[in-house]
C-alpha cells in the first residue's frame, strides 16, 4: 500500500511505515511486513421487513430456562427469509443450530444463546453449513458455546461474544471475517481458510492453558488484537502466513510461562505492544523456529521490553 503526501511542491510516496525496527532472528528475514490482502468485511442489510423472521414467532422464548429453544431457532433459520432475529433475553439449546439455506444474517439484540443440560459433549453451539447466500453474518450475539465453520462460503462474525472454540473442518474452507468480536479461544484456523479480523479481543479461555489463537497453514490478517492472560502462546503460526497490525498484550495476573507468539515455519509479521500498565511480561515475546534451528526475541531484546514496531518473521512478502 503506498500514500501519497502533499510535501510542498512536491508528492512524497511512502510504501510503508515504521517508528523503528524492523526486529528479526533470522539475517535473510526481510525488513518489512508481509504486506498480506486487504479486505473490507461484507455487509448485509434491509429495510425490508417481510424478509425478517422474528423467532419468537415459531416457539422460541427469551428467558425461559424450562423451555429447549433449539427448534424455535431452527425453524426460524429454515423459513427461507435473509434475516432472522432474536429479541433481547437468554435462549438455551439442547443441540447444535446450523445456519444454513436462506439466511444471510443472524441477528440478536443483545442476546445470548447457551447450553441446555445435557447438550452433546464436544457438539458445536453453531455449526454453519453455509447456503445460497456468498456470505452470512452471525451478529449482535452472547453465545455460549463453541462456533464450526462447516462450508465453502463465507462466515463474517460481527460485535459478538463467543465464549467456546472456533473451528473449521475439512469443508470448512470459505472466508472468515470476525469484527468487534470476544473471543473464540481457543481459536484454531485450517488450512485453507483465509482470515480477516479487525479489533478482536480473544480471552475467553476459562483459565486453561492453552494456545489462544493457531493458524494452521492458513493466512491470518488482524487488524487491533488485544488479549490477556499468562498460560499457553497467544498466537501461533504453523507454517502459515500470519501478520499482525496492532497488538495489545496484557500479562494481567503474572508473568506469562510460555512465549507470547511463536512462528513455527511461517511466515510472519508483528507489530505490538506489550502493556507498561504492570510490570509483568512475556519473557519471550517471539519463538522462531526453523526446523530445528530454534531462537527466542525475548522481552529484554524489546525496545522498553515492552514494544514492538514490527517483529519480521518472513523471508519474502506475501504472494497468493
Amino acid at each position: 500500500m503506498a500514500w501519497d503526501v502533499a510535501g510542498g511542491s512536491s508528492t512524497v510516496t511512502v510504501s510503508e511505515y515504521m517508528s523503528f525496527g524492523a526486529h528479526k532472528m533470522f539475517s535473510d528475514a526481510i525488513s518489512g511486513a508481509i504486506q498480506l490482502p486487504v479486505r473490507e468485511t461484507p455487509e448485509f442489510n434491509t429495510t425490508d421487513f417481510s424478509k425478517w423472521v422474528n423467532v419468537v414467532s415459531w416457539k422460541a422464548t427469551p428467558s425461559d430456562s424450562k423451555d429447549d429453544d433449539l427448534k424455535g431457532i431452527q425453524d426460524a433459520i429454515d423459513q427461507g427469509k435473509p434475516i432472522v432475529y432474536l429479541p433481547q433475553g437468554s435462549y438455551e439449546v439442547s443441540n447444535t443450530i446450523v445456519v444454513r439455506g436462506s439466511v444471510q444474517k443472524v441477528m440478536g439484540l443483545s442476546a445470548s444463546i447457551s447450553k441446555k443440560e445435557g447438550f452433546p459433549a464436544g457438539a458445536p453451539l453453531i455449526r454453519f453449513d453455509g447456503g445460497a447466500p456468498d456470505f452470512t453474518i452471525l451478529q449482535n450475539l452472547r453465545l455460549g458455546g463453541d462456533v464450526q465453520h462447516n462450508s465453502a462460503k463465507t462466515l463474517v462474525i460481527t460485535n459478538t461474544d463467543i465464549n467456546g472454540a472456533y473451528g473449521n473442518t475439512a469443508k470448512g474452507t470459505g472466508n472468515l471475517y470476525l469484527e468487534d468480536t470476544i473471543g473464540p479461544a481457543p481459536f484454531n484456523i485450517q488450512t485453507p481458510q483465509r482470515v480477516w479480523a479487525r479489533q478482536l479481543n480473544v480471552e475467553f479461555h476459562g483459565g486453561e492453558e492453552v494456545d489462544y489463537i493457531t493458524n494452521n497453514k492458513s493466512t491470518l490478517w488482524i487488524l487491533g488484537y488485544k488479549t490477556e492472560g499468562i498460560k499457553g502462546s497467544l498466537l501461533v503460526n504453523n507454517g502459515g502466513w500470519a501478520e499482525l497490525l496492532g497488538g495489545f498484550f496484557y500479562p494481567n495476573n503474572g508473568n506469562g510461562t510460555d512465549p507470547m507468539i511463536i512462528n513455527n515455519g511461517g511466515s510472519l509479521s508483528a507489530s505490538y505492544k506489550k502493556d507498561d500498565l504492570t510490570g509483568n511480561n512475556y519473557p519471550i515475546h517471539v519463538r522462531d523456529i526453523r526446523g530445528s534451528d530454534v531462537r527466542d526475541f525475548k522481552s529484554s531484546d524489546a525496545p522498553d521490553a515492552n514494544n514492538c514496531a514490527l517483529y519480521s518473521g518472513a523471508k519474502a512478502k506475501y504472494t497468493p
